[in-house]
């Protein structure tokens, strides 16, 4: 795994989905790195985790991620690689373990909206036991989960 320098107690953490077997991403990825350029832009001191491993013979999903983000612009000093999660639940247990060791207080989730759901309920659990915040977002929902009290609260995005 690769290690930014902490930059501020924001993470943007974009979990990983398909990318072509030449290691371009798919449309869905492209729609999350989009998104997560925004959530970048709007706070220059967050960092940005991408996680995602080989699945069925692809290449490795993160580091396509950081060279798509690279490529746009996005200093690469912002960005932490977890190059081996496989699924959803994979993605939550590494990154879990990333936001800790980093001191981050807030996460924004990027990824789809059918995903969010259970992106969410994982991570949240997880960061439980790490007393961070999560904020979770996909393009249509913002979730947001406060470690302290507990309770989660869907708003919906115009």
């Amino acid at each position: 795994m690769t290690h930014a320098t902490p930059l501020g107690s924001h993470a943007i953490l974009v979990f990983g989905a398909a990318v072509d077997h030449d290691g371009r991403p798919n449309r869905p990825l492209t729609l999350r790195l989009h998104r997560a350029l925004a959530e970048a832009a709007a706070d220059p001191r967050a960092l940005v985790i991408v996680s995602g491993g080989r699945v069925r013979g692809r290449p490795a999903e993160a580091p396509v991620m950081r060279e798509w983000l690279v490529a746009q612009g996005l200093d690469a000093a912002r960005i932490v690689v977890e190059p081996e999660a496989r699924s959803t639940y994979e993605n939550v247990r590494h990154c879990a373990d990333l936001i800790a060791g980093q001191g981050v207080r807030r996460v924004t989730l990027v990824t789809e909206r059918y995903h969010i759901l259970r992106s969410r309920l994982l991570l949240a659990g997880r960061l439980r036991r790490v007393a961070c915040a999560s904020r979770c977002e996909s393009a249509q929902h913002r979730m947001i989960w406060d470690s302290s009290s507990g309770i989660t609260r869907v708003l919906q995005r115009a």
